[in-house]
């Protein structure tokens, strides 16, 4: 916020230390369009910053809930985070976390499936669908996020292959 004020404000004062009164009308004109513009930019960065710091702390309120076995107040935290940053993978994570918690599997499925579409080259976003799948019983699903978590982030985590490995060899 204050680089997009500077900005603005030292584009005005271009315009005063060289005579703006000199300067054609159309540049006048444009120069308040783009001192217009950057401040709409500024409100926007700001209330974008003040959104996603909003939906951190009810993520964060959510995960204490959630650590606490206080599932109803963790999802209503979760899904207020949600909201507030659609874009951003981990609420979607916890909601699907609290639903297989609370014994709704399919519900965690297509909320993983939401938020591996909002970080599709995240390895662990491929793994977590591939968990929740397995859950579901959907094992052939499940193998091949596994896999598409594998490939993702090969040099990774043991855990991808050590849950890889007990879906395969639960599909034979």
């Amino acid at each position: 916020l204050p680089v997009c004020l500077l900005l603005g404000s030292l584009w005005a004062s271009a315009w005063e230390g060289s005579g703006e009164a000199q300067a054609p009308a159309a540049l006048r004109g444009a120069n308040r369009t783009l001192q217009g513009a950057v401040a709409a930019l500024a409100v926007a960065a700001f209330l974008l910053g003040a959104t996603r710091s909003f939906a951190v702390s009810r993520q964060q309120e959510g995960r204490a809930a959630f650590s606490q076995g206080a599932l109803e107040e963790a999802e209503g935290a979760f899904r207020a985070a949600r909201r507030m940053n659609p874009f951003w993978y981990a609420p979607r994570y916890w909601l699907a976390e609290v639903a297989l918690r609370r014994g709704r599997p399919q519900e965690a499925v297509a909320e993983m499936v939401a938020a591996a579409r909002v970080s599709p080259a995240d390895g662990w976003a491929a793994f977590h669908l591939g968990r929740f799948l397995r859950a579901a019983g959907r094992l052939e699903d499940a193998e091949a996020s596994l896999l598409l978590a594998v490939h993702l982030d090969r040099a990774s985590h043991l855990e991808f292959y050590a849950v890889l490995g007990e879906v395969l060899a639960a599909t034979g």
